[in-house]
């Protein structure tokens, strides 16, 4: 029956493509059944395309040597990672524009800032703020959404950035700051360890960093003891949070699990196996001022008459 539908549309010049979503969860068989499909063809050409969609898994199903067969048919793999800001606000408009929304002023320009510093720009987190944002709105009766208003919805998702609105505003009106100026974007540094050695070391911004298994994590552990999306950091002129989001194995700092810490400069961080040293560079600065300030001191003592 599939033949003859596929056959009867390239007759009449058309295309027929297969998309399998979350193709990662599609067991061996049923791989091996859309491999089979694949080959369907006429004397000139495949009659039937396939696209694979799914989450970062699907490279490692695809690469498993049981489906080798498989990996012969792949003609081409891309990846979506996290978006920028901009991409993210043009993604958002177009969304909307399909969905019948002639004018792009449903969002305000701060509500951009605060669904990108909630979502990292990772799409599906993109999507699941966005729609719990209109739902929210739509309760209330509002037609233009502010950031405000998406951080209420953040609430609803139980998306803690930190401890008060206030602080909030703070890192959006920081990501302003450090648009127009990048020499002052750093302000913590993460070691990775993992069997007593050192695998990574990274330094962020203000604002929000996703850890986990996922390669779209800034922070990215391949680890099957860390979730896809495993924990966030999230830095404000007060100092930095860990969150554990709902991870399968927990978050541990000083061997004592954790939902919500404050770190201090210097906690050890542990997810699985591996290890991640937390430095506050805002300290290391003052450490290295105070240095600076007490060398002065003893210059002026050794110079005094």
């Amino acid at each position: 029956m599939l033949n003859m539908f596929l056959i009867e549309q390239y007759s009449n010049g058309k295309k027929v493509v297969l998309v399998v979503d979350e193709a990662q969860n599609r067991t061996r068989k049923v791989l091996e059944e859309i491999r089979l499909m694949s080959g369907l063809e006429t004397h000139k050409e495949k009659v039937l395309r396939i696209i694979l969609a799914g989450q970062p898994e699907l490279k490692d199903t695809l690469d498993s040597p049981h489906l080798e067969q498989l990996m012969q048919r792949v003609r081409l793999r891309f990846h979506i990672g996290p978006l920028d800001r901009r991409e993210m606000q043009e993604y958002i408009e177009r969304r909307l524009s399909v969905a019948g929304r002639e004018n792009n002023d449903l969002f305000e320009d701060d509500s951009f800032d605060a669904i990108y510093l909630f979502s990292g720009g990772v799409p599906r987190l993109i999507n699941t703020l966005c729609d719990t944002t209109l739902l929210c709105a739509f309760a209330d009766d509002i037609h233009t959404i502010g950031a405000e208003d998406v951080i209420t919805a953040a609430r609803e998702l139980n998306w803690e950035e930190c401890e008060g609105k206030t602080d909030v505003f703070e890192q959006l009106q920081q990501l302003e700051l450090n648009r127009q100026d990048p020499a002052d974007l750093h302000v913590s540094k993460i070691m990775v360890r993992a069997d007593g050695k050192v695998i990574d070391i990274l330094t962020f911004p203000l604002g929000r960093v996703i850890i986990g298994r996922s390669p779209d994590n800034e922070i990215y552990i391949k680890s099957k003891f860390v979730s896809r999306h495993h924990a966030q950091l999230v830095s404000d002129e007060s100092g930095c949070v860990i969150e554990d989001l709902n991870s399968t194995n927990g978050v541990f700092v000083a061997e004592k699990q954790v939902k919500k810490y404050r770190l201090h400069d210097g906690d050890v961080i542990s997810l699985g196996v591996h290890e991640l040293i937390y430095h506050d560079l805002r300290k290391s600065a003052e450490i290295d001022d105070d240095k600076d300030n007490n060398a002065d001191e003893r210059d002026a003592a050794v110079d005094k008459p």
